[in-house]
């Protein structure tokens, strides 16, 4: 009777660790089936985004494909032929006009309020008094740093197809890579 009870042991303890391990690699599955659709990219700041962020921040991005005013994406320059992943933010959808006088943004015709931007107008760098108007497919993106940022206002609007995903986390604000 003891040697009974003792396999009924045994055979539900080997039940028990296969049935972890399933739902182990059930687990698994998801978790790398989630990360290959949504994808994260690492990214670094760069002085563009000063104030947002301090050059050299470490920032993760989420793919996606649906983006509003005020996101910050990153995303492939047409006027770069590396690799790198720029980071901007959305400050005209498709279908927008924008420009730009006496500092101000104005979308469609409206002065909007950039509480984020750093513009030192006695510094050369800030680019306005051209009008722009967005195609279908296209973002107007601008660096919070607007005496320093290569952006829309050099290159046009930045067609959706090489925009990554929007910035999610910061991992500079609870990590130090020093």
């Amino acid at each position: 009777m003891r040697n009974c009870i003792k396999e009924i042991n045994q055979s539900i303890k080997a039940l028990l660790s296969i049935r972890a391990f399933r739902v182990f690699i059930t687990a698994f599955s998801i978790i790398v089936f989630f990360i290959s659709f949504t994808s994260f990219k690492g990214v670094t700041a760069s002085n563009e985004m000063y104030p947002t962020f301090n050059k050299g921040e470490k920032l993760i991005a989420m793919r996606s494909n649906s983006y509003t005013y005020g996101d910050i994406v990153t995303y492939k320059s047409p006027l770069d032929t590396s690799d790198a992943y720029i980071i901007r933010r959305v400050i005209g959808l498709p279908g927008d006009t924008i420009y730009f006088h006496d500092g101000t943004l104005y979308i469609n015709g409206a002065a909007t309020d950039e509480e984020y931007v750093y513009y030192d107008p006695s510094k050369e760098g800030y680019v306005e008094g051209i009008i722009y108007t967005l195609e279908d497919n296209q973002y107007f993106l601008a660096g919070d740093n607007r005496n320093y940022s290569v952006d829309s206002r050099v290159c046009g609007g930045i067609d959706s197809s090489v925009i990554f995903g929007k910035i999610v986390f910061s991992t500079s604000k609870f990590f130090s890579f020093g």
